[in-house]
């Protein structure tokens, strides 16, 4: 999973390059997964997913 960081390793970059790519990939590596599960776990697409809205909606009588 995290071979492209071992290759940085063995590349003849300095090390403020280095640093600079391993902290971009560490905000890559939580940014991503951490706006995915904000994402999936909003009400409104939590709703769209289990149908719940519609369970709403007859309960309701509005459809």
């Amino acid at each position: 999973m995290f071979l492209h960081v071992s290759f940085l390793y063995y590349f003849p970059l300095s090390k403020e390059v280095k640093t600079l790519i391993i902290f971009s990939l560490g905000i890559f590596y939580f940014v991503i997964p951490i706006g995915a599960l904000f994402y999936f776990t909003s009400q409104k697409v939590w709703m769209k997913l289990s149908k719940a809205n519609k369970l709403v909606d007859k309960v309701l009588d509005r459809g």
